[in-house]
């Protein structure tokens, strides 16, 4: 089931962001040859005007031909190449933009119906229903992980403290002597779990878990709009941010710069979690994926919207176009380093599985 809904998810980012190229080229008045949901073999399809609308049998996604986006026939009134380039760079964001306001709408739409948020990204001057220390993360071949413990779950009590604060776990695990007992809420149910941390007591003990503090945060409908703009900028901030570090880490020649990226298998993963969660968290991790595609895509990178971009802005700079050939190897070479980097992640994806 998580993989049926990971490819759902799959689907509509592509095809959202696949149709903001085509209503941007459309509404330019640039051909558009055709526009797919999946990839072929054809199942169905109609020609309606010059594009054609197609459904085939391969559910990974979608594309769109768009006329002359290759830079050919730059006389044919029809081709992308033939526009001026603020028309070109419009439609090359066209996929951006909507990836953006899709994670926007499913964010508004989460606070609307009651988003579970941390109490450090609640907006002025809001403040969270029913908060809880909610486990986050844990880390493998940990206690906790070795007792049970499933990232998730909701804290109920330490050592018979109800309700503990963050601080109050640590300061509890810190200090016992033994095993820690932990309730906690998953799915519903009340799990009693006891960990034996790792170290000595009263120094650094671990039991190999992440925290947060996380309640529910829900608003009207003119207020989730406004709040969810605030949110979605953070989050292409701080998705900037990581990139950022992830780019300077592998400069740096640190060998742990790619641990924070998750693949196709992981993300899988976190559908199942997220699903298991409710549906407000499957709409949630749906908006930062959104997000994280567009930031990704505008990255200056060969075969992505963002290198396309940077080739624009060379030409504009130069005042003629690059050579043709040249800048489709240059985004063959980029689209084959992305599928070589996009293997060796989901091949560490199936290794931590294991």
């Amino acid at each position: 089931m998580s993989i049926l809904i990971f490819l759902i998810i799959l689907v509509v980012l592509i095809v959202v962001h696949e149709f903001g190229h085509f209503s941007i080229a459309k509404w330019a008045k640039v051909g558009v040859d055709e526009f797919a949901i999946g990839f072929p073999p054809r199942l169905w399809g109609k020609k309606k005007g010059e594009t054609v609308y197609a459904i085939n049998a391969l559910p990974i996604g979608g594309y769109v031909k768009i006329c002359g986006e290759d830079g050919a026939s730059p006389n044919d009134p029809r081709s992308l190449a033939s526009r001026p380039r603020l028309i070109q760079a419009a439609v090359l964001s066209g996929g951006v933009l909507c990836n953006v306001l899709l994670g926007w709408a499913l964010i508004s739409l989460g606070l609307m119906l009651g988003l579970p948020i941390s109490d450090t990204a609640v907006p002025e001057p809001y403040t969270l229903a029913h908060p809880a220390t909610v486990i986050t993360s844990v880390s493998a071949n940990s206690p906790a992980k070795t007792a049970g413990i499933l990232a998730g779950d909701k804290i109920i009590s330490v050592n018979t403290m109800r309700d503990p604060s963050i601080s109050d776990v640590q300061r509890i695990v810190k200090d016992s002597a033994g095993g820690v007992e932990f309730i906690v809420s998953r799915e519903k149910t009340e799990h009693s779990i006891t960990i034996t941390p790792e170290g000595e007591t009263g120094k650094e003990r671990t039991v190999g878990i992440s925290l947060d503090r996380i309640g529910t945060l829900k608003l009207s409908f003119p207020n989730a709009i406004v709040s969810g703009f605030s949110m979605t900028t953070r989050l292409i901030w701080s998705t900037f941010s990581a990139l950022l570090y992830i780019v300077q880490s592998l400069f740096s020649g640190t060998s742990t710069a790619l641990d924070s990226v998750t693949g196709p298998v992981g993300l899988v993963g976190l559908v199942g979690t997220a699903r298991g969660m409710g549906i407000i968290y499957l709409l949630s991790l749906t908006a930062i994926i959104s997000v994280n595609l567009a930031v990704v895509n505008l990255l200056p990178f060969p075969a992505l919207d963002g290198g396309r971009l940077l080739v624009l802005a060379v030409e504009g700079i130069l005042r003629r176009p690059l050579p043709r050939r040249a800048t489709e190897m240059l985004h063959m070479a980029g689209f084959a380093v992305l599928i070589c980097i996009m293997v060796l992640i989901t091949i560490r994806d199936i290794h931590n599985l294991f």
